[in-house]
């Protein structure tokens, strides 16, 4: 009897692990417990606003009515960039691509110049909400996507002053 019981018990495990792994990565490309890549399709908000205007100042998008929402267009002008960068072209706005984007160089070469600090990764929200935040669960925020924090800063997206020790009193 405890030899059929721990037997369907792993069956019970084995059948749940695809829906867990589902669930998990369920709205994000990536699949990862945790997103690592940035925007995807359907995310909106301050980092879409920006991520539109450099792809339409560098001509990947020449649609003057994209929405600030990462839409089909936006993918494609997305890996039309990474292809003409030598990047995989996958249309994720990882932070390899949005840092070409940006400042026309790699991240390898960005942080010569300008090196990360432990702490410069920031949580961007993509379903509403106009600032970053140093903790992913701050402020409710939907759908929050990381980045580098000289990024953000970049894409002009403020710090939020209840979570974020850096920002300037």
């Amino acid at each position: 009897m405890k030899r059929l019981i721990a037997l369907l018990m792993i069956a019970v495990c084995l059948l749940a692990v695809p829906v867990v792994a589902e669930k998990v990565g369920k709205d994000c490309a990536c699949r990862e417990t945790t997103c690592i890549c940035f925007l995807q399709l359907q995310d909106e908000g301050a980092a879409m606003r920006g991520v539109i205007a450099l792809l339409k100042e560098k001509g990947y998008l020449t649609d003057g009515r994209i929405k600030v929402t990462y839409t089909a267009k936006v993918e494609e002008a997305i890996k039309a960039f990474q292809a003409a960068k030598g990047l995989e072209s996958t249309g994720l706005l990882d932070d390899e691509t949005l840092t070409q984007l940006i400042w026309d160089m790699s991240s390898a070469e960005l942080d010569a110049e300008k090196p990360l600090l432990s702490d410069d990764i920031v949580w961007v929200p993509t379903g509403g909400g106009e600032k970053y935040h140093g903790r992913i669960n701050c402020s409710g925020m939907e759908k929050p996507r990381k980045m580098t924090r000289r990024n953000a800063d970049a894409l002009q997206i403020e710090p939020c002053r209840r979570c974020n020790q850096h920002v300037d009193e």
